[in-house]
């Protein structure tokens, strides 16, 4: 009885647990993703950029950033359903510096 008890613990825990494990993995593997890069004007230094990143970071949505100074560049990969191309030219824009897309060559 003792082992009967035990092992319905452990499959309740085992159950809960995995049931939060697939929650998680799912919120890390399900979010849709996309990626746009952005020609950024203004930036005078590695300060601009650092500045710029740490903005970026503070909007939902954003799941990746990388800015350059030396490229005046950012690539920004973000979710969709949480923000969009035209809201993150606006965050940039709010920083003081002006960003449009990059057409990639086809």
């Amino acid at each position: 009885m003792k082992y009967l008890l035990l092992f319905a613990t452990m499959f309740c825990f085992l159950s809960v647990n995995a049931q939060k494990t697939a929650e998680k993995a799912k919120d890390v593997f399900g979010t849709p993703k996309v990626v746009v890069n952005l020609k950024v004007n203004g930036m005078t230094c590695d300060g601009c950029a650092t500045h710029l990143q740490n903005e970026l970071e503070k909007k939902a949505g954003i799941v990746e950033k990388e800015v350059s100074f030396p490229k005046q560049t950012a690539v920004v990969t973000y979710d969709p359903d949480k923000i969009s191309e035209a809201e993150i030219i606006k965050a940039i824009e709010e920083t003081g510096y002006t960003a449009e897309v990059v057409k990639k060559k086809e």
